[in-house]
Protein backbone atom coordinates (compact mmCIF):
# COMPACT_ATOMS: atom_id res chain seq x y z
CA UNK A 1 0.00 0.00 0.00
CA UNK A 2 2.82 2.44 0.85
CA UNK A 3 4.44 1.75 -2.49
CA UNK A 4 1.17 2.49 -4.31
CA UNK A 5 0.71 5.81 -2.45
CA UNK A 6 4.33 6.74 -3.14
CA UNK A 7 3.96 5.96 -6.86
CA UNK A 8 0.72 7.95 -7.13
CA UNK A 9 2.32 10.90 -5.33
CA UNK A 10 5.32 10.71 -7.65
CA UNK A 11 3.10 10.71 -10.75
CA UNK A 12 0.99 13.64 -9.48
CA UNK A 13 4.10 15.66 -8.63
CA UNK A 14 5.65 14.89 -12.04
CA UNK A 15 2.47 15.96 -13.85
CA UNK A 16 2.33 19.21 -11.86
CA UNK A 17 5.96 19.91 -12.69
CA UNK A 18 5.45 19.23 -16.39
CA UNK A 19 2.30 21.34 -16.50
CA UNK A 20 4.16 24.34 -15.11
CA UNK A 21 7.12 24.18 -17.51
CA UNK A 22 7.31 27.15 -19.86
CA UNK A 23 4.18 28.82 -18.55
CA UNK A 24 4.17 32.30 -17.16
CA UNK A 25 2.13 32.99 -14.08
CA UNK A 26 -0.54 35.61 -13.87
CA UNK A 27 1.08 37.88 -11.34
CA UNK A 28 -0.97 40.98 -10.86
CA UNK A 29 -3.43 43.41 -12.34
CA UNK A 30 -1.69 46.22 -10.43
CA UNK A 31 -0.87 48.87 -13.02
CA UNK A 32 0.74 51.42 -10.70
CA UNK A 33 4.20 52.01 -12.13
CA UNK A 34 5.55 54.74 -9.93
CA UNK A 35 5.46 54.16 -6.37
CA UNK A 36 4.14 55.41 -3.12
CA UNK A 37 5.28 55.35 0.50
CA UNK A 38 8.21 57.61 -0.36
CA UNK A 39 10.12 55.07 -2.44
CA UNK A 40 10.78 55.77 -6.12
CA UNK A 41 12.09 53.23 -8.55
CA UNK A 42 12.80 53.95 -12.17
CA UNK A 43 14.30 52.12 -15.15
CA UNK A 44 16.45 53.77 -17.80
CA UNK A 45 16.07 53.71 -20.65
CA UNK A 46 12.28 53.51 -20.41
CA UNK A 47 11.80 53.10 -24.19
CA UNK A 48 13.98 50.58 -25.99
CA UNK A 49 14.40 49.91 -29.70
CA UNK A 50 14.93 46.15 -29.51
CA UNK A 51 15.97 44.27 -26.39
CA UNK A 52 18.91 45.72 -24.45
CA UNK A 53 21.31 43.45 -22.60
CA UNK A 54 20.79 45.41 -19.38
CA UNK A 55 18.73 48.21 -17.86
CA UNK A 56 19.68 50.65 -15.13
CA UNK A 57 17.43 50.62 -12.08
CA UNK A 58 17.48 53.62 -9.76
CA UNK A 59 15.96 53.32 -6.30
CA UNK A 60 15.46 56.46 -4.23
CA UNK A 61 14.54 56.47 -0.54
CA UNK A 62 12.37 59.51 0.24
CA UNK A 63 11.19 58.04 3.54
CA UNK A 64 12.37 58.82 7.06
CA UNK A 65 13.54 55.22 7.55
CA UNK A 66 16.17 52.87 6.14
CA UNK A 67 14.89 50.73 3.27
CA UNK A 68 16.17 47.22 2.50
CA UNK A 69 16.04 45.00 -0.57
CA UNK A 70 17.92 42.12 -2.11
CA UNK A 71 19.65 41.75 -5.47
CA UNK A 72 16.75 39.63 -6.74
CA UNK A 73 14.11 40.95 -9.14
CA UNK A 74 11.49 39.72 -11.54
CA UNK A 75 10.41 40.96 -14.96
CA UNK A 76 6.72 41.06 -15.86
CA UNK A 77 5.00 41.59 -19.21
CA UNK A 78 1.59 43.20 -19.63
CA UNK A 79 -0.74 40.84 -21.52
CA UNK A 80 -4.49 41.51 -21.80
CA UNK A 81 -4.50 44.01 -18.92
CA UNK A 82 -2.75 41.59 -16.53
CA UNK A 83 0.91 41.30 -15.61
CA UNK A 84 2.59 37.94 -16.23
CA UNK A 85 6.02 36.99 -14.97
CA UNK A 86 8.66 36.46 -17.65
CA UNK A 87 10.56 33.20 -17.18
CA UNK A 88 14.19 34.30 -16.92
CA UNK A 89 15.41 30.72 -16.60
CA UNK A 90 17.91 29.64 -14.01
CA UNK A 91 20.30 32.39 -13.12
CA UNK A 92 22.12 33.04 -9.90
CA UNK A 93 22.25 36.27 -7.95
CA UNK A 94 24.36 36.96 -4.93
CA UNK A 95 22.49 36.73 -1.65
CA UNK A 96 23.03 40.26 -0.41
CA UNK A 97 20.84 42.79 1.34
CA UNK A 98 21.17 46.39 0.22
CA UNK A 99 20.21 49.28 2.48
CA UNK A 100 19.52 52.89 1.58
CA UNK A 101 19.46 55.63 4.20
CA UNK A 102 16.71 58.28 4.11
CA UNK A 103 17.35 60.66 1.21
CA UNK A 104 19.84 58.32 -0.52
CA UNK A 105 19.55 56.61 -3.88
CA UNK A 106 21.34 53.76 -5.57
CA UNK A 107 21.78 52.48 -9.11
CA UNK A 108 21.68 48.79 -9.98
CA UNK A 109 22.08 46.82 -13.20
CA UNK A 110 19.20 44.59 -14.30
CA UNK A 111 20.05 41.90 -16.85
CA UNK A 112 17.33 40.92 -19.31
CA UNK A 113 19.19 37.82 -20.62
CA UNK A 114 18.18 38.49 -24.26
CA UNK A 115 20.35 35.63 -25.49
CA UNK A 116 18.00 33.12 -23.82
CA UNK A 117 14.74 35.01 -23.22
CA UNK A 118 12.46 36.20 -26.02
CA UNK A 119 10.84 39.61 -25.53
CA UNK A 120 8.03 40.46 -27.94
CA UNK A 121 7.19 44.15 -28.35
CA UNK A 122 5.23 45.42 -25.40
CA UNK A 123 5.10 46.91 -21.95
CA UNK A 124 7.23 45.36 -19.23
CA UNK A 125 8.19 46.15 -15.67
CA UNK A 126 10.88 45.33 -13.16
CA UNK A 127 9.53 44.20 -9.79
CA UNK A 128 11.60 44.73 -6.65
CA UNK A 129 10.61 43.65 -3.16
CA UNK A 130 11.50 46.45 -0.74
CA UNK A 131 11.09 46.78 3.02
CA UNK A 132 10.73 50.09 4.85
CA UNK A 133 12.30 49.83 8.29
CA UNK A 134 11.37 46.51 9.89
CA UNK A 135 8.16 46.03 7.89
CA UNK A 136 7.45 43.18 5.45
CA UNK A 137 8.70 43.33 1.88
CA UNK A 138 6.27 44.83 -0.61
CA UNK A 139 6.57 45.00 -4.40
CA UNK A 140 7.55 48.18 -6.23
CA UNK A 141 7.38 48.54 -10.01
CA UNK A 142 9.32 50.34 -12.73
CA UNK A 143 7.87 50.14 -16.24
CA UNK A 144 9.70 50.00 -19.55
CA UNK A 145 8.77 49.41 -23.18
CA UNK A 146 10.36 47.22 -25.83
CA UNK A 147 9.72 48.30 -29.42
CA UNK A 148 10.56 46.71 -32.76
CA UNK A 149 14.15 47.69 -33.62
CA UNK A 150 13.25 48.57 -37.22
Amino acid sequence: MRKLIFNISLVVFSLMLLASCGLSRNVSTNTKANNSNGIEIKVTPERNQGVPQTLNLTIRNNTQEIIQFGANYTIERRIDNAWREVDLGNFALIAIMYMLQPGDSGEYTISLFPETVKYPEGEYRVVKQISIGERDMIPYYANFIIMDPR
